[in-house]
């Protein structure tokens, strides 16, 4: 795994996706990007935080 990845969520009527590049590779990268994933299910999933309301 490296530092880039994507996200994706569907709620309805609305798509939100992240296409997203961490700094690092190997280890590191995986890592950001295991943080990257879990914070934006935590804001969009969890929080219900949308920016199109």
């Amino acid at each position: 795994m490296s530092g880039d990845f994507y996200w994706f969520h569907e709620e309805g009527d609305k798509i939100f996706f992240a296409v997203t590049d961490c700094t690092g590779h190997g280890v590191s990268g995986a890592f950001m990007s295991m943080i990257g994933n879990t914070l934006l299910n935590n804001i969009v999933k969890e929080k219900k935080y949308s920016p199109l309301r």
